[in-house]
């Protein structure tokens, strides 16, 4: 693969020696670390660029020190050179104490606005989701006539899930209610029902008890429920006995199996419980038979296996999603396309062009504030006009003297 000019802008961060010795396998390694899934995408795409930058330089920055930059003599030179400089610099500002005033209100101004909002999009849009290798978590979409839609028929699932190739799981995921009446009074908490591999699929293991077993994820199956952590802390007193504990929930005593991590939520709203889908049994509970492919209420969530790349295993279960179409005798019109998207990109969604706009605004005052302080170091230079001619004179550089 020919490598890209910002490949080769990279290798400009090592000395000469080095990148003769090991251009090859840098540029094989950035290569591979593109294709990544985490690495997929608008927001894929900006942290590779953060990654490889910040790798580069750093890595540049250091093995020019050990390859002999880094000398005692070197050392000593430039720390007695820091040295000089910081004293005058110290005399010089606290000569002029209303320049170093309004220099530093207005640095500071223009630092801590680029601060704050690069705060909020790199734990917004650059930081990875809080799951284990959360690049290989994609949403499978389905696009029909009517559009494009998160929302996918239960039998269909099942037929991807069983066949698909090129993913590690599959699970869906549907918003639920659930009304759960205590000693003196009621309440409706925001849940999901999922299936039973829904845990293992986020890879965050639970705190006390299990997940669902295949018995609860079936129609006619058993009730059980997961709570979050937070619910067994504020609802449940923290009681260590909650396994097997029922709570009364929808008029029924349901039975707690399990608790959430500290800190675990779905990618969407907040979410108390989950309980299993049982997707056969929804369907009978509003009258439809068992192989509805018409009604379309729960999203899929997929991790992908590892090194499968997002674009194959998209077009795979497109492939799939039409010869089960095909299959069962859709009409054309009717019929599934689906797409595969960055889960980390889905749960942003329009957000991150806002932010970065809002990122460059931030950055333009820095350089506004830049800019005034270098106006007023130049107005004052003219004042020191004498003082620095007399350095001049003395030998001092022009990096010095600025």
């Amino acid at each position: 693969m020919t490598p890209t000019p910002f490949q080769l802008l990279l290798l400009r961060a090592y000395p000469r020696a080095f990148r003769e010795r090991h251009r090859g396998d840098l540029l094989a390694f950035w290569q591979a670390q593109a294709s990544e899934p985490r690495y997929q995408g608008t927001l894929g795409r900006g942290r590779y660029t953060l990654h490889v930058l910040k790798d580069a330089v750093g890595g540049g920055l250091s093995t020019r020190w050990r390859e002999g930059r880094g000398g005692d003599v070197v050392i000593k030179s430039i720390l007695a050179g820091l040295a000089v400089d910081l004293r005058h610099a110290r005399r010089a500002l606290l000569g002029a104490p209303l320049f170093t005033a309004v220099a530093a209100l207005t640095m500071a101004l223009g630092i801590g606005a680029t601060t704050a909002v690069f705060t909020v999009v790199e734990g917004v849009v650059l930081r990875p989701l809080p799951y284990p290798d959360s690049g290989r978590l994609v949403r499978v979409l389905r696009t029909a006539q009517e559009g494009k839609t998160p929302s996918v028929a239960w039998p269909d699932f099942v037929d991807w899930r069983d066949q698909a190739r090129g993913f590690e799981t599959m699970s869906v995921y549907a918003e639920a209610e659930g009304t759960f009446a205590w000693d003196d009074s009621a309440e409706q908490l925001s849940g999901a029902l999922v299936t039973r591999d829904f845990f293992d699929l986020m890879g965050v293991p639970l705190a006390l008890g299990r997940s669902f077993i295949a018995d609860e994820d079936m129609a006619g199956g058993p009730s059980a429920l997961v709570v979050s952590h937070g619910f067994w802390k504020s609802r449940l007193g923290g009681a260590s006995d909650v396994l097997g504990r029922t709570v009364p929930m929808d008029g029924e005593q349901v039975p707690i199996v399990g608790v959430a991590a500290e800190g675990f939520t779905t990618p969407y709203d907040e979410t108390w419980f989950w309980q299993p889908m049982a997707g056969d049994q929804l369907l009978a509970s509003v009258g439809l038979p068992t192989g509805t492919r018409t009604l379309n209420f729960q999203s899929v969530i997929g991790r992908l296996g590892p090194g499968v790349d997002l674009r194959a295993a998209e077009s795979d279960l497109r492939a799939l999603a039409l010869r089960i179409d095909e299959s069962v005798g859709k009409e054309e019109g009717q019929r599934s396309n689906v797409a595969l998207v960055p889960l980390s990109e889905w749960v942003v969604g329009d957000i991150d062009t806002t932010l970065f706009f809002l990122l460059s605004a931030a950055g333009l005052v820095l350089l506004v504030a830049a800019a005034n302080v270098a106006g007023l170091a130049f107005s004052r230079a003219a004042v020191r006009e004498r003082e620095l001619a007399v350095r001049t004179a003395m030998g001092a550089g022009r990096g010095r003297l600025l």
